[in-house]
């Protein structure tokens, strides 16, 4: 008998498994005997995640499509720290802080890479891996960070820059100066001290080293006052009595790291009836603890 095309109705079966566990038909169910069976495509791509073979059967014969299921990255946002959206946006920060920015996938299951490219326009601010440092300034700064990704284009299937930026406007911060000059005594602090903002608190003592110049006696010279620039960023928690030696004192602040950021700590010091005070200050550079 020759060859011949032939028209088989009987009910289609897809099946997306591992097993058969239905009867199928045979081919004395249809009358023909079938040399074969096959998809149109042998592989597909849809946009969902994740992969699946599907599987024809009619007859004795059957034929496999293995499909593909990918998503692409459509939009990228940029979230702050406090899970706020600033894409296209501002924010504020102070010299010496450190700021933490993450790139958001929509869709958020999507198959593109994830790696970020980061850039800055200016050098006075710095950004690495989400890690935005406002180096210190003594003036008024503003820079753009801009996060690039490579996301596939859905109709042409290449890959394509897909970036977003956030205006960063940086402050100096502005160190008070002794009200007046003072011979009798000199006070110093450490002139920086890191510590880190994390769970908790993290905290540390600060010296702080006074000395009796001239006729001075150091048991007159005193400390008023240790105060925090901000106290979100660092709180004094304690100041411990002087301890002279000679003409030399010295003397501890326990501070207390609350987040990252940058504060100055100021203390003030006067010697005899106390009508001339002596400020001096130091920086806390906290460096960025940050969750991902």
């Amino acid at each position: 008998m020759p060859a011949q095309d032939v028209t088989v109705k009987y009910e289609e079966k897809l099946i997306v498994s591992d097993q058969v566990t239905e009867k199928l038909p045979e081919d004395t169910d249809t009358g023909v005997k079938l040399s074969g069976i096959k998809f149109e495509k042998n592989k597909l791509m849809l946009h969902k995640n994740g992969e699946a073979t599907v599987t024809a059967y009619c007859g004795n014969k059957k034929a496999s499509c293995k499909v593909t299921v990918v998503c692409y990255t459509s939009t990228i946002s940029l979230i702050n720290s406090d899970h706020e959206d600033v894409s296209d946006g501002k924010m504020e920060m102070k010299s010496g802080e450190q700021a933490f920015i993450k790139v958001s996938f929509d869709p958020y299951d999507s198959t593109d890479s994830r790696n970020v490219k980061w850039k800055s326009d200016n050098k006075k601010v710095s950004v690495k891996n989400g890690i935005i440092t406002a180096k210190e300034t003594s003036e008024s700064v503003t820079a753009k960070i801009t996060a690039t990704v490579k996301a596939t284009d859905p109709v042409s299937g290449k890959l394509a820059d897909l970036s977003r930026t956030v205006t960063v406007n940086v402050k100096p911060l502005e160190v008070p100066k002794a009200s007046a000059a003072d011979k009798s005594h000199t006070l110093k602090l450490k002139k920086a001290v890191k510590m880190i903002a994390a769970e908790g608190s993290d905290t540390t003592e600060l010296a702080i080293s006074l000395t009796a110049k001239g006729k001075t006696d150091i048991v007159n010279v005193r400390i008023l006052s240790v105060e925090s620039s901000n106290n979100d960023v660092v709180s004094v928690n304690k100041l411990s009595s002087v301890t002279t030696d000679k003409n030399k004192g010295i003397a501890t602040a326990t501070l207390s790291a609350k987040t990252a950021g940058t504060a100055y700590i100021l203390v003030k010091s006067t010697a005899g009836d106390g009508s001339v005070e002596i400020y001096s200050a130091a920086r806390l550079l906290l460096p960025l603890r940050h969750q991902r």
